[in-house]
């Protein structure tokens, strides 16, 4: 069910399955199915009223049944964001569009738009493989920017000096209701998660300071996803199993942090991880990855909606039970939000991790984190064309030529499972956390 709470950091948090049901501020229509909430004709529709005004934020939704043939009309408006005013009342707005059968020259082709009372930018992709499969569709946004990601890979970034992006309230979808607008009639929408902020990011007022004693953090979410289940939480499990199958993924854990207290850049992050105290806890050992999609919930995360990997942090060995390992996870940690990682098996003999439900929690997974309120060096390199980074590949994320894990100099992308476990050579980690991917992409930007 929907949550709005001052939680983690966050002014507002929204996280939904849509599949039962929606404490949205209204409901139009459409039919929940047990799987997520269906556009059944031309006004189904709902909204979220925050009651304040988001400067910065991440909204994600797995949109699942689109094809070339449900995209009809002109515009199909498929996430909208808008101030407090609502559509035609608005002065500021953040869209997700796709061109329907009308324009039949850009059928199916994806476009960002923001806009203030002064301010408009909009950028297209050339995006037309719409294979009515569950996508994960995700716009973050904060001062002078906004940006769409597919599946955990940057789609389009708008980049506006001075642009006052403050939202507060969000439609799936926004359609016929007002004319002209499109929908894809049979979409499915589901996992709807959303975070924000009042303000904008705040600057570095050098408070915190590296002192050589570091912070030991606790997961805020740890929580295993299954393959033999794969549509089943595990959300209570005292139990993180990491597994293969052959050459297989088949059990993939997943750990967040919240690190919104901490600002300035993080000299160095050490995370612990226990196995279980019990004979069958040993195993082959792992390799841990970093994960740009930061708003899963524990309570809600399964197989079938698991993030996608990003680059790969470090392994650790065979353990005994109830024998730590500790692996550095710093190029993957940032101060200033939430930062995940996942936990895959290094080979056939599967491990079993304490999680924080496990007995008193004294074996819990910790990260250490040292924080110094210096600045990190600039980034070398040309970053003139902030949406192209070369070949896209394949925006899914599989690697069709392997389906085993192989772990790459930290830094390097994941290739691991033909599921779709990790991202192909394109994912790249967000340099800046303070939101999921939104925060940090606009750090790295400027």
């Amino acid at each position: 069910m929907l949550l709005f709470a001052l939680a983690f950091g966050q002014d507002v948090s929204v996280r939904e399955s849509l599949a039962t049901g929606s404490s949205a501020t209204a409901v139009y229509g459409g039919s929940f199915t047990g799987s997520g909430w269906r556009i059944d004709d031309s006004n189904s529709r709902q909204y979220w009223d925050f009651g304040t005004q988001l400067a910065r934020g991440q909204v994600s939704v797995v949109i699942d049944d689109v094809t070339l043939t449900n995209l009809t009309g002109d515009n199909n408006h498929m996430i909208e964001l808008f101030d407090e005013g609502g559509h035609w009342d608005s002065n500021r707005a953040i869209n997700l569009r796709v061109y329907g059968s009308d324009n039949s020259a850009d059928h199916g082709q994806a476009k960002l738009k923001c806009w203030d009372e002064v301010t408009y930018a909009e950028e297209r992709a050339a995006m037309f493989d719409w294979d009515g499969a569950a996508h994960t569709f995700t716009i973050a946004w904060g001062e002078g920017y906004c940006a769409l990601y597919r599946d955990g890979s940057e789609l389009l970034y708008l980049e506006a000096a001075g642009m006052d992006m403050r939202v507060g309230t969000l439609w799936l979808p926004l359609n016929n209701w007002e004319a002209g607008y499109s929908a894809p009639i049979g979409a499915l929408y589901s996992d709807l998660q959303l975070v924000g902020w009042t303000g904008t990011e705040p600057a570095d007022d050098g408070t915190v300071v590296d002192d050589g004693d570091p912070s030991t953090v606790l997961p805020v979410e740890d929580v295993t996803t299954a393959a033999w289940e794969p549509a089943s939480v595990f959300s209570d499990a005292e139990d993180l199993t990491i597994e293969l199958d052959g050459s297989d993924v088949v059990a993939v854990a997943y750990l967040s942090f919240d690190l919104s207290a901490y600002s300035g850049t993080v000299t160095s992050a050490q995370l612990q991880l226990t196995a279980r105290d019990a004979t069958s806890a040993d195993g082959d050992g792992g390799h841990v990855y970093a994960v740009a999609d930061t708003i899963w919930s524990e309570d809600s995360l399964t197989w079938n909606s698991r993030p996608a990997l990003g680059a790969y942090l470090g392994s650790f060995g065979a353990l005994t039970p109830a024998q730590a390992a500790t692996i550095d996870v710093s190029a993957g940690t940032v101060a200033g939000g939430r930062v995940a990682f996942a936990i895959v098996a290094a080979g056939g003999n599967s491990t079993h991790l304490s999680s924080k439900e496990d007995g008193d929690g004294s074996q819990a997974p910790l990260l250490d984190v040292e924080v110094s309120a210096e600045e990190p060096p600039e980034e070398t390199g040309d970053d003139d064309d902030p949406g192209n980074d070369g070949d896209p590949g394949d925006p899914s994320g599989r690697d069709t030529a392997s389906n085993s894990p192989r772990p790459g100099a930290p830094g390097e992308a994941a290739v691991i499972d033909e599921m779709g476990c990790a991202c192909n050579s394109t994912a790249r980690l967000p340099a800046q956390l303070a939101l999921a991917l939104a925060l940090l992409v606009a750090t790295r930007r400027r």
